[in-house]
């Protein structure tokens, strides 16, 4: 499988890991991947792209809804959010993507 650098671009859409859970408490979530016993607390911003991780929204889509959704830029959050993809690649908790070694 590649890693998330190698795929994570703007068309690319991000599917959660078939063993990861989620559980939202007020605007944060916290993740839970089964397969490698490891949770992972994202803040209101890293929640609300994780949501927008639907297997439906390409990262350039996710982008311009975080923008809209926090009244910016698109532009001012593409990277950020391309790159809060990747950790969630690098993490193991999207299907397609190589996690990175002792991530």
């Amino acid at each position: 499988m590649p890693s998330a650098d190698e795929v994570i671009v703007a068309d690319f859409v991000a599917v959660p890991g078939a063993s990861v859970l989620v559980s939202y408490l007020d605007n944060e979530a916290v993740l839970y991947d089964t397969a490698s016993q490891r949770s992972v607390l994202l803040n209101v911003t890293a929640a609300l792209i994780w949501s927008l991780c639907d297997g439906k929204n390409s990262v350039g889509e996710v982008s311009l809804l975080t923008a809209e959704a926090f009244a910016v830029p698109s532009e001012e959050v593409a990277r950020e959010v391309e790159n809060v993809i990747k950790n969630f690649g690098d993490l193991g908790l999207l299907q397609g993507i190589d996690p990175l070694p002792n991530s």
